[in-house]
């Protein structure tokens, strides 16, 4: 109940769509009407072939198995987030229970996942997210119960990895905290082969549906990215971009105009130009490109738009290679004017705020800047919880916790490289780590209090 009922009410009260919701709507209208998983308009019947929208079938699959039960709405989508989100946390707390001498801390660690203020509010959201952390979190019970049992579990970790890469393709890093643990659990030798069988074991069903979609001509790898009709993305375009942005907050500029085909509304801040020439270039194109508005990106205009990544990273190496990567993971974990999924957004648009700016916002929006201002707070200090976790159980012994500590820090590390350096700069990309670092400080603590009170003791 602690699990569902905040989700239910949030859902209930809150929901919200996000940019990618007609995607999905528009793969699972055309699962329940054509029984097919395509993007064309699911009233013609066209069913040309797709990979799933913006990732594989399964939020669309889940989505339109509800849609052919109950009637078409999202409510009871994120009805059904929230139960499953009870669901694992049950299971969780159940794994927990086996592996600790504590139900007390098996409790205050499952009830820090299912209250996470970083989690909690997504289920408002007709988004894979929600279901994705409770794939996540399935994978974790399913680690603590290898950890009770002295052995990497094999079947039961493999579907719920199933589960979370159909959901989301970056479900992938999941592979570390298992990696760790069966290391941890087992010899070398004995731990590739667990990690093989169930490498084995999820690559059926996914490898039946990359034959499937290579077969319909999409290619053996899913479209990354692709515009709001269907149509490719402008690689040349998004890698100049990578050249200079840092924040999602940049993004209703530079390229959400272009996801719609709106390519008059496009703003480029001057500041990021490195020269006139440039900047002269870049207002040549974007006019040009102002003409096909509602169509296709043309292929010179993407083209040239290579061509000045291409000077960019030439003219500025160690920028673009180390310190945007660098900026842009800090703005990922710190960033005071993310919402966190709960409902408190104020429309800002205007990129990174000023010190003028943000006492001005904060002035006219004292409850949003509260919600956002303690959620950022909340994300940053995890991984430097878990950091200090990870020493002092070293040096203390607690080979449990170092294992779940070390495991969520690695899973944490290689996902925000792998976000700042492939140029994805929402915060919300973070949340399949969350519930790894919450359980890891959860039990970290009551590891930690523990033991300073019997040193404490007379």
């Amino acid at each position: 109940m602690a699990a569902f009922v905040p989700r239910v009410l949030v859902a209930f009260f809150f929901p919200a769509s996000g940019g990618d919701s007609a995607t999905y709507a528009t793969v699972a209208e055309n699962i329940v009407l054509n029984a097919c998983v395509s993007m064309s308009d699911p009233a013609s019947g066209a069913c040309v072939p797709h990979w799933g929208g913006n990732h594989l079938p399964g939020f669309p699959a889940v989505t339109g198995a509800l849609w052919w039960i109950f009637p078409t709405s999202w409510m009871a989508v994120t009805i059904t987030q929230s139960f499953v989100a009870a669901t694992v946390t049950t299971y969780l707390f159940q794994a927990l229970t086996r592996l600790l001498d504590s139900q007390r801390v098996a409790l205050f660690a499952a009830l820090t996942v299912a209250l996470s203020p970083l989690t909690l509010p997504w289920a408002r959201y007709s988004l894979p997210d929600a279901l994705a952390v409770c794939a996540g979190v399935w994978v974790a019970a399913e680690l603590m119960h290898s950890l009770a049992e002295s052995r990497l579990r094999l079947l039961t970790m493999s579907i719920a990895l199933t589960a979370a890469l159909f959901l989301r393709l970056d479900s992938v890093f999941l592979g570390i905290p298992v990696a760790v643990v069966g290391f941890y659990l087992h010899s070398p030798a004995q731990a590739i082969r667990r990690g093989l069988t169930i490498c084995l074991i999820v690559s059926l069903p996914l490898g039946l549906w990359v034959v499937r979609s290579a077969f319909a001509g999409l290619g053996w790898t899913p479209q990354a990215n692709f515009l709001m009709d269907g149509s490719p993305t402008p690689t040349g375009y998004l890698d100049w971009a990578r050249t200079w942005a840092t924040s999602q907050y940049q993004a209703p500029n530079w390229w959400f105009p272009v996801r719609a085909g709106r390519y008059s509304e496009i703003k480029i801040d001057p500041g990021i130009y490195l020269g006139e020439e440039e900047q002269r270039q870049v207002e040549h194109l974007l006019s040009t490109l102002a003409k096909f508005e509602r169509q296709a990106f043309p292929a010179h205009v993407d083209q040239e738009f290579a061509a000045l990544a291409t000077e960019r990273r030439m003219a500025a190496p160690i920028p673009y290679w180390l310190l945007l990567p660098l900026e842009r993971i800090r703005n990922i974990w710190f960033n005071p004017l993310n919402s966190a999924g709960w409902p408190v957004a104020v429309g800002w648009s205007g990129g990174i705020a000023s010190p003028k700016d943000l006492m001005s916002f904060v002035a006219a929006n004292p409850s949003s800047v509260a919600v956002k201002g303690s959620t950022a707070i909340y994300r940053a200090m995890l991984p430097v919880v878990v950091v200090f976790l990870c020493v002092w159980s070293l040096r203390h012994g607690r080979d449990v916790l170092s294992v779940i500590a070390w495991a969520a820090l690695l899973y944490a590390i290689v996902r925000t490289v792998f976000l700042g350096w492939f140029f994805l700069i929402e915060s919300r990309y973070l949340l399949g780590s969350i519930p790894f670092l919450e359980l890891a400080v959860a039990i970290g603590l009551a590891e930690y209090a523990k033991f300073r009170q019997s040193i404490n003791r007379p």
